[in-house]
């Protein structure tokens, strides 16, 4: 139970097949992944690398994030991925906490942090490279630590979330098992293989003997649509954020892939008007909602897609592997209807946050992982979330969860992107704010008239806020409380009503 099984065994039966394509056109086989993570390991090997030490590494998605990650893997070390933008201020504490015993950079950039921090010397891949291939059995594995990944950060300081080998296989055998991913598949990447969701695509497609293609950056969604249609991509994977820009800036619905056959969404809720959206512009395309969080190696849940015309704004059952209840205060399950905690079950739950016991023994307990996120459950079992307890909004005397108020916006036409935030209010206790990125602002009376119907009035927006961009994690998530610091000077007593 090592993950870098797969890699060995595709290069073995298929060494020609491709698996990574990147946005030049290049082509990468198993064999030559597998020959060069090899050749990487012996270098690690030779700097000193041990059996659970850590390896960090600030590499693009690319051949030589490839290297070093499965590299890492053989020689039984522990692969701590960041990514490129990650501020200097973060790099530090991931520094000072996991403390590596060596550091991978790409030589096209400077990390000036890096020394800093006391990081004196840093190698490259194409260094490490240059040594006779490590060709022993993989080291490690089991309940052995893979990985360490740290949470993108919403809020607070990001804590780094061990994941086993287990862990992660686990929860790629039940995300092969629902998509039906094949060796034929090939997945379109726009998102990062240091973070949960990237890096599932990449444990998936090794799986099957699938192949990955680089789209490039969502800052250019025309391009990645252009790239997704011309490497026959059969599946495309994003955050909500993925899919409103593809349809609002990339005409997604103008330039059909006629390889595709499916699109996951997870990483927060897929508006439901941006879904009728994508079944407009791909009505033969399957598209797969899904929940989860980096604690769980990626995935949790999953809604089929038989369930979505009746239930699209569920997250619908625990999926292959693992178990999930919504539970209340006492710990009991909640009748339908009634809000509660999503506690999760399965071996793909992490190891615990690193060099922090106490926070791990607050969210491991009595046997599952309680995620922090409410939720109701229908009569037949499918969930729905309703927030996170972190973003709920009190205002006058009721509790208000912003995601319902931005999935009544976004079904307004033209608007495909809307954050709301609560920011305090010497009279409301905290005003609701609808933001969204300038030049796509709809006024706040159209707004109000929209939701006369749909929200009751406590629940509208006080204020409409244009923003230069809506501020994100890596991983795609708003970052609520970065946008909320940036009201707190402004916004008047009572609000703009």
């Amino acid at each position: 139970m090592h993950i870098a099984d797969d890699l060995k065994g595709w290069a073995e039966r298929t060494p020609d097949a491709p698996f990574l394509i990147d946005e030049s056109g290049t082509v990468f086989t198993y064999q030559e992944v597998l020959g060069r993570a090899q050749r990487l390991a012996a270098g690690l090997r030779r700097q000193g690398v041990q059996p659970a030490d850590r390896v960090l590494f600030l590499l693009p998605n690319g051949i030589d994030y490839l290297s070093a990650y499965y590299g890492t893997l053989l020689v039984g070390g522990t692969a701590v991925g960041l990514a490129m933008a990650t501020a200097p201020r973060a790099l530090a504490h991931v520094v000072e906490n996991c403390q590596p015993n060596i550091c991978i950079t790409d030589p096209a950039r400077d990390y000036p942090a890096l020394a800093e921090i006391g990081v004196e010397h840093t190698w490259t891949v194409e260094e490490l490279e240059n040594e006779p291939p490590f060709d022993e059995l993989p080291l490690g594995g089991g309940t052995e630590l893979a990985q360490i990944i740290y949470t993108s950060g919403t809020t607070g300081t990001p804590k780094g979330v061990m994941l086993s080998h287990r862990a992660l296989r686990s929860n790629t055998t039940g995300i092969v098992e629902y998509l039906s991913l094949t060796s034929e598949d090939r997945v379109g990447v726009v998102l990062d293989f240091v973070y949960s969701y990237g890096n599932s695509l990449l444990q998936t497609h090794c799986r099957v003997g699938g192949s990955m293609a680089l789209l490039g950056a969502m800052a250019f969604p025309a391009r990645v649509v252009k790239l997704l249609r011309d490497r026959e991509c059969t599946g495309l994977s994003g955050v909500p954020s993925t899919f409103a820009m593809l349809l609002q800036r990339g005409k997604l619905d103008e330039h059909p892939a006629p390889s595709l056959r499916y699109l996951t969404c997870a990483g927060g809720a897929l508006p439901a008007a941006n879904l009728r959206r994508l079944q407009r512009a791909l009505p033969d395309v399957e598209v797969f909602l899904m929940y989860g969080q980096t604690e769980a190696s990626a995935r949790l849940s999953y809604l089929p897609t038989s369930e979505l015309p009746s239930r699209p704004n569920s997250i619908g059952k625990g999926m292959p592997g693992v178990a999930l209840q919504v539970l209340d205060e006492r710990g009991e399950p909640v009748t339908p209807g009634q809000e509660g905690e999503i506690v999760a079950s399965g071996e793909n739950l992490m190891s615990g946050y690193w060099d922090d016991a106490e926070t791990s023994r607050q969210v491991l307990r009595d046997g599952g992982l309680w995620t922090g996120d409410l939720a109701t459950v229908d009569d037949e079992g499918f969930i729905f979330i309703t927030g996170r307890r972190s973003d709920l909004i009190k205002t006058g005397a009721y509790r208000v969860h912003p995601k319902e108020i931005e999935e009544a916006i976004i079904s307004m036409d033209g608007v495909h992107e809307c954050v709301v935030i609560g920011v305090p209010d010497e009279i409301w206790g905290e005003t609701i704010i609808a933001c969204f990125r300038q030049g796509s602002s709809p006024l706040i009376a159209d707004v109000r008239r929209h939701l006369r119907d749909v929200l009751p009035d406590y629940k509208w927006p006080r204020q409409i806020a244009e923003v230069e961009e809506i501020p994100r994690t890596a991983s795609g998530k708003p970052k609520r409380q970065e946008l909320r610091k940036t009201f707190l000077k402004d916004v008047p007593p009572g609000g703009t009503e």
